[in-house]
């Protein structure tokens, strides 16, 4: 596999935010850890449960628009416009459905198929398997 830098796409680094957009704010594994304590503690009420849940509704919607908004921006100044298209087209192909994944999931995945997009379809299959766990 040919690395990255050598095919002219810029690494993530703070020294590439003036040419790619920077990850998400809320691109973290434990972003919702607060609700999600919520909804699993046995002595919060129904109400309040409800209401997590409904948060947490409403915060993932949000972490999905912002995602969208931030992969259409990195598409249209991309340096690499090509890796762009084809983590586009992995995209699709590897179906994930945003009601059953997080946003932070979403961004991985995709991240994990920009790095492989031109490499070995092997190595693509088998890198984006790992997301999944």
């Amino acid at each position: 596999m040919v690395p990255a830098r050598a095919r002219g796409y810029p690494q993530s680094s703070p020294t590439n935010s003036a040419r790619q957009p920077s990850s998400p704010a809320w691109a973290y594994p434990t972003r919702d850890e607060d609700l999600l304590q919520r909804l699993r503690n046995p002595a919060t009420t129904v109400e309040d449960k409800v209401q997590a849940q409904r948060d947490l509704n409403i915060r993932k919607g949000d972490n999905m628009a912002d995602l969208i908004s931030w992969w259409t921006l990195r598409m249209s100044h991309s340096r690499a416009p090509f890796i762009e298209k084809m983590t586009l087209f992995w995209h699709g192909h590897f179906a994930t459905s945003a009601e059953k994944v997080s946003a932070y999931r979403m961004w991985l995945q995709n991240e994990t198929i920009r790095r492989y997009a031109l490499s070995n379809f092997g190595t693509l299959v088998k890198r984006s398997l790992v997301i999944q766990r």
